[in-house]
């Protein structure tokens, strides 16, 4: 872990500055939540940085994954997220070092054998944009009430914008722990639930 860190930072101050320009992206996507009754995903995944002035950016994601649901055995089970927030930047944008709070929506739709169910929630957070390429952050899910499951979450990520050369091509990657609580109505798991996972991404991206 150390030396991930020591790489980590050495990455940081040796690329040069670049604006988080406005871009769209494309990549694959893989899930790891064994918690939540999931097996692994992968899938592919889209997203969007909308810069709209100095202090507001607007950024936008949607992914589909196929995603086995485990405790009915169901291979063919599948899952659709977008997310969509409003980060106001407590500095420009474009400086080094610039904090943001943020707001926005976050959209589920999951199909299996046996049911399909969908939920909408807001999402709040906050985080900090690094020489415009690194970005760690904290997101809350508040609860849900479309399900019986009432699920809220807290993801802790870390997001990659980084140059390729001179191009306007960029790569884009992420990763993120995401403790999500939620409660079980039936079964022998009956009762509330607190479970981490992981989500990752890698793919790229290209300024317009």
């Amino acid at each position: 872990m150390l030396k991930f860190l020591c790489f980590l930072a050495l990455l940081i101050f040796s690329v040069p500055a670049l604006a988080q320009e406005r871009q769209a992206g494309v990549g694959v996507s893989f899930s790891h939540s064994p918690g939540t009754g999931n097996g692994d995903g992968l899938g592919v995944r889209f997203d969007l940085v909308l810069p709209v002035q100095d202090f507001f950016t607007v950024v936008a994601q949607t992914q589909w994954e196929r995603e086995p649901k485990l405790y009915i055995g169901d291979d063919s089970g599948s899952a659709w997220r977008s997310r969509v927030e409003g980060r106001i930047h407590l500095a420009d944008r474009q400086a080094d070092i610039s904090p943001f709070v943020s707001v926005g929506l976050s959209g589920v739709s999951q199909r299996t054998s046996q049911y399909t169910k969908s939920a909408v929630t807001w999402t709040y957070g906050a985080g900090v944009v690094i020489k415009q390429q690194f970005v760690p952050y904290w997101k809350r899910y508040a609860p849900e009430n479309k399900t019986q499951n009432k699920v809220s979450a807290d993801e802790f990520g870390l997001e990659l914008y980084l140059p390729l050369n001179d191009t306007k091509w960029r790569m884009r990657a992420g990763i993120a722990e995401i403790n999500t609580r939620f409660y079980q109505p039936f079964g022998p798991f009956a009762g509330k639930i607190s479970t981490w996972g992981l989500q990752t991404h890698f793919g790229v991206s290209r300024v317009f």
